[in-house]
């Protein structure tokens, strides 16, 4: 979305790293940021500042691959892995019983689908702004999960934060 240098390409995953390296992430926000390129998960967690905790939006890749990173970097403890493949996060809840999880999604949560995922120790959630409302937020609230939000302009953060969301 926001890269420019390879035309008509729509998904990374199509790109090999080198490639992905050569793309200008920063060209289209401002003249300062031109020649920015995209970090690997490793540099960006090595970016964070110490106490600072990441939330990682994983899109592709292994269970395996991303332990094996975070393990490397020191960033299981504090690293939320986001994403909206449910298997991937029970088998990243087996491999890594301490790591914090979420669960991405949009439109309403049931009472099902919340306590299947409090009984699974993924005790975050990252909902569409769209489907947030208060009632929501004490649902999940309710449940011992944080909600989150995406899709948020700067406008628009109070509102959010006086629903009562943990994030956005």
């Amino acid at each position: 979305r926001t890269a420019t240098g390879y035309g008509s390409v729509t998904n990374v995953a199509d790109l090999t790293l080198a490639e992905l390296k050569q793309l200008d992430v920063g060209a289209k926000f401002s003249p300062a940021f031109v020649g920015e390129r995209i970090p690997t998960l490793a540099e960006a967690l090595r970016a964070m500042p110490p106490g600072i905790s990441a939330m990682v939006h994983r899109k592709t890749g292994t269970t395996s691959n991303f332990v094996a990173v975070l393990r490397a970097e020191n960033a299981l403890s504090n690293t939320i892995i986001a994403t909206d493949d449910y298997g991937f996060l029970i088998d990243m809840r087996q491999r890594e019983p301490d790591s914090q999880l979420c669960y991405i999604g949009d439109g309403p949560l049931t009472a099902s689908s919340l306590a299947s995922l409090r009984n699974r120790r993924i005790s975050n959630v990252s909902w569409n702004k769209s489907a947030a409302t208060s009632d929501l937020v004490e649902q999940v609230h309710a449940y011992g999960l944080k909600i989150y939000l995406w899709s948020i302009s700067t406008p628009e953060i109070e509102t959010y934060r006086d629903l009562g969301v943990d994030g956005l």
